[in-house]
């Protein structure tokens, strides 16, 4: 599924002009390819006009214009934020949400102002962070372990999501950290940035250097977990919307082989085609403001920075390292197991590889493949994407629920402690009418990129809205399914 950014809501906007305008100035007129109304509070006049072609409002008695987006705004009275909302519920753009429930944060009982803690307060100077940096991120002074420590507040909308303490002295060089337990993974700094259309956003790996980006007159947001893939990264689940409204993406993590890692699970999550990377002269962006590094060549760092492209073209040597781990490493680089153990080391289910099960009708095929895709979710941490249109989700829920229990025979209370673990596991993709085929490819994508879907299951090709013989179609589809699965978000 495409990444939507303001650029392509703002498109699909345009592409129903005439119907927005009809909802959004009901007192204008339709001249040629123009709407004119007297302004954009909707009074009776020709000053105001929007073009029915994609280009836009023009408002000659205030000189405003815009895109149509602005134009919501304008009429609705609302921020950018939830002008990209709206606008979305009102163009029919449904992003799934997971069902699960987090634990509500609480502020411990020790905080304190920074001010009224000089050593938490010195600290943050010799980082070379400005006291109004501070209040504006609302950091406090709290403790861990009986000595100082800096409370980070994850907020969104003024509400505490998430939290971090940071213990200052460190012991044998390690940090001492402890964040609150089972509550929304979510980026820190949100409450620094304004509620207006930017052109990017800068992602960077601590919270130490959203702020150091705030000094540079910049807006950072700080992953909450660190450099690395996989589970560090599980916000990006439920900061997916909340990113729409920025149209390009500037990833700054450290650069070193974990924050590495990182910038490539973001970019391709994101999207590579609105993600670029920033090259700064030091390790972070700290270290470029406690060395001095100016305003204008932050600047010119982030104007340079370079968009994460896939090289086409590669000489061996660039494989050297993982051509050695996929023969001689860790067998789950390479993939997951069956649930059988006999057969493992005939059998393997490979990571960007499509396998084809093939059998009599009622042989207990769908029966299989869900076993390896409940296997793979819950022993192998492999979270798995179910397609199944034979059969009723509530048929297909109540066949996994006897496979992952083993019983027919489930009592009520033990259901819910199912489901509950299920939640955490696996998706059940469901396709409204339409061109199955195609939606199926847009929606594998997009439950990778969000969710970080790793195994999908298509029970059956023949189900997939393709007629029986329609050869070319048939082929085309696993043709496209096949380039799927070797796409960079795959690998």
């Amino acid at each position: 599924m495409k990444t939507i950014t303001p650029k392509e809501i703002n498109s699909r906007l345009g592409s129903q002009a005439e119907r927005l305008v009809e909802m959004l100035l009901p007192a204008g007129k339709k001249n040629g390819r123009e709407w004119k109304v007297g302004s954009v509070d909707g009074g009776t006049g020709q000053s105001c006009q929007v073009n029915l072609d994609g280009k836009g409002f023009i408002d000659f008695a205030t000189g405003e214009s815009g895109d149509y987006i602005q134009l919501w705004m304008e009429t609705q009275g609302c921020d950018f934020p939830t002008a990209i909302e709206e606008c979305k519920t009102w163009l029919g753009i449904e992003e799934p949400v997971r069902a699960k429930v987090y634990a509500k944060a609480e502020k411990t009982q020790t905080l304190k102002s920074v001010a009224k803690n000089p050593t938490v307060g010195e600290y943050l100077k010799t980082r070379k962070l400005s006291d109004q940096t501070i209040a504006d991120f609302k950091i406090a002074a709290d403790t861990l372990h009986g000595k100082p420590a800096i409370f980070f507040p994850y907020l969104r909308n003024d509400e505490l999501i998430h939290w971090k303490q940071m213990g200052i002295e460190r012991p044998n060089g390690k940090k001492q950290i402890m964040t609150s337990q089972k509550t929304e993974p979510c980026l820190f700094g949100w409450q620094t940035v304004p509620a207006v259309r930017m052109p990017y956003i800068i992602i960077c790996e601590g919270e130490i250097d959203a702020m150091s980006w705030y000094e540079y007159g910049l807006f950072g947001l700080s992953v909450p977990f660190g450099g690395g893939d996989g589970a560090k990264q599980a916000w990006i689940e439920t900061e997916y919307s909340n990113l729409t409204r920025f149209d390009s993406i500037l990833i700054s993590m450290d650069s070193d082989e974990p924050g590495k890692i990182a910038a490539k699970e973001l970019a391709n999550r994101l999207g590579i085609d609105r993600c670029k990377l920033v090259n700064l002269p030091h390790k972070d962006i700290n270290e470029c403001l406690m060395k001095g590094v100016s305003k204008e060549e932050i600047y010119k760092c982030c104007d340079m920075a370079k968009q994460m492209d896939i090289d086409e073209i590669k000489s061996p040597s660039a494989y050297q390292q993982s051509t050695y781990d996929w023969m001689f490493g860790d067998k789950t680089v390479r993939g997951f197991d069956t649930p059988w153990e006999k057969v493992n080391d005939i059998i393997r289910l490979g990571y960007s590889e499509i396998s084809l099960w093939n059998g009599v009708n009622g042989h207990g095929k769908s029966e299989i493949v869900n076993q390896c895709g409940l296997h793979a979710a819950f022993y192998g941490n492999v979270p798995t994407m179910i397609y199944s249109p034979e059969l009723r989700p509530e048929l297909l829920m109540e066949r996994i629920i006897k496979q992952c229990t083993g019983t027919s025979k489930i009592t009520k209370e033990y259901f819910n402690e199912v489901f509950e673990q299920l939640n955490e596991k696996i998706w059940i993709a469901e396709l409204k009418k339409g061109d199955k085929s195609k939606t199926l490819l847009e929606i594998m994508e997009y439950a990778y990129r969000r969710f970080g879907m790793k195994l999908f299951i298509i029970d059956s090709l023949m189900k997939c809205g393709i007629s029986d013989d329609d050869y070319n179609g048939q082929k085309a589809f696993v043709d496209s399914l096949a380039e799927l699965k070797t796409e960079p978000v795959f690998m």
